[in-house]
């Protein structure tokens, strides 16, 4: 047998990672040695075009990696090089059947990689098989073997419950295979994990494994969240939802502040409005008290958003009124608000900060119309004449024939002309307002034809 050494990839280490130590770059000669010719060439090619990430990974581990990170080209690649070398045959080899397996189950292959997984455990029995072999049940509709596969597992602390890989699979197993009891104990189980893994690192505690890290994906936890949620367990999933935040970073990133405003809206589509609110509240508390840079526009914005779903329209002007304070395009909405809860000043004020010179417009009449102020909206009838009436949309007909009554009632019936209120009156052409605007037009010209000098208009229109 000949035996070459792969000196790219030694090349390629030594510029890249600085000078190794004797026994260092002896397990790098020793790694990299290929079997044969023909053999070393194509492992060599390959080698030159894998990140340097996989360069201690060698043979079928390697190709067994490939296959984890979905590099299933190169897997493959790296499989039949083994195969000619003889490392890797059809029958008795657990880590060959395995990595047919995943490339079986990429491929969409689903019997084919349920044989060669259900191959591989036979020989192995390894944890990591089992949970592999229950995610390809559980896609070919076999919930109830996949159950009973996950129900083997040996070490289930490890493996389930601080993996989040492995407790979306069990859960999944036991919703899918209608096992409810067990799918009960199982979100009691893992809320309890989650609040131990949650409370070690409140008291600055290392995590006891690093497994524990694997808690810190949000996408794995909305997911199992969402099964508490499926099974109307309420409060278990806010408990699940809050422990997760307190093992989330508070990163400049805003992990844990983004997490918070999804977990929240887990909740919010459910109806789950007072326990999407402690959630949030959870999120601000963690971080005001730890001081980090927390970015809190989400959260706010969430929150605002259930206060308004309640009906608690001083709590959702509140925390619009924050907001405006870190950007203005929540002034109209904080305005609104504001008005609603009867505070008028505070709303006049953020009005003025709406950006829109069209939505400060609309929100400034609205206050003027709400406070009574017909003078008020009258005088804007200049800056509305700018804004709106060279494209009158139909919405804001029903804005054209507020201000051209108030113009009216102000004294204005004796104008004239193009910008008179009566031929602004009779540019309307939406269907709910013709008939008033007519009736007006006609009340206009009955006051001019008995050259009344008092002539009253009644306000009647609902905006």
């Amino acid at each position: 047998m000949n035996l070459r050494v792969d000196l790219c990839v030694l090349k390629r280490r030594s510029r890249n990672r600085g000078a190794r130590s004797p026994r260092v770059l002896m397990g790098i000669l020793c790694s990299v040695l290929v079997f044969g010719a023909g053999v070393g060439e194509a492992q060599s090619a390959i080698r030159q075009q894998l990140p340097e990430s996989y360069d201690d990974f060698q043979g079928l581990e390697l190709a067994l990696r490939l296959a984890q990170d979905g590099q299933v080209k190169w897997s493959k690649e790296v499989l039949l090089t083994e195969e000619r070398a003889g490392r890797a045959p059809l029958r008795g080899s657990a880590l060959a059947h395995r990595i047919r397996g995943l490339l079986a189950e990429e491929a969409g292959e689903l019997v084919q990689a349920e044989t060669e997984l259900n191959q591989a455990l036979q020989l192995t029995h390894q944890d990591d098989v089992r949970l592999e072999l229950a995610r390809v049940q559980l896609d070919r509709g076999t919930a109830l073997q996949a159950h009973f596969t996950l129900a083997k597992v040996i070490n289930p602390l490890q493996k389930l419950w601080s993996n989040p890989e492995g407790a979306r699979l069990r859960l999944r197993a036991a919703r899918d295979s209608r096992r409810h009891k067990d799918l009960l104990k199982d979100v009691d189980q893992l809320t309890r994990e989650l609040a131990s893994s949650a409370n070690r690192g409140r008291v600055g505690l290392q995590a006891s494994s690093s497994s524990d890290l694997a808690w810190m994906s949000p996408a794995s936890l909305r997911e199992l969240i969402g099964f508490a949620l499926d099974l109307e367990l309420r409060q278990q999933a806010m408990q699940l939802a809050i422990s997760a935040l307190q093992r989330l970073p508070a990163t400049p990133g805003s992990i844990r502040s983004t997490a918070a405003t999804e977990f929240a809206e887990l909740f919010r589509k459910v109806s789950a409005v007072p326990e999407a609110q402690q959630i949030l509240e959870a999120g601000l508390l963690l971080g005001e008290v730890e001081a980090q840079p927390f970015p809190q526009e989400d959260v706010l914005a969430l929150r605002a958003k259930l206060a308004f779903q309640k009906g608690e329209a001083f709590t959702a002007a509140e925390f619009y009124r924050m907001l405006s304070r870190i950007s203005p395009v929540y002034a109209h909405p904080a305005s609104e608000l504001s008005r609603l809860a009867s505070w008028s000043v505070q709303a006049q004020d953020l009005a003025i900060q709406i950006p829109a010179s069209k939505d400060r417009w609309r929100q400034q009449a609205t206050l003027a119309l709400a406070d009574g102020q017909v003078a008020q909206l009258a005088a804007m009838s200049e800056s509305f004449d700018r804004l709106f009436l060279p494209n009158l949309s139909s919405e804001d007909e029903s804005w054209l024939y507020a201000v051209a009554y108030a113009r009216l009632q102000m004294g204005e019936w004796r104008r004239t002309g193009e910008s008179s209120p009566r031929q602004w009156l009779s540019r309307i052409r939406r269907g709910d307002l013709v008939e008033k605007s007519t009736q007006l037009r006609q009340a206009v010209d009955d006051c001019r034809s008995v050259l009344a000098k008092p002539c009253l208009f009644e306000f009647k229109t609902q905006l």
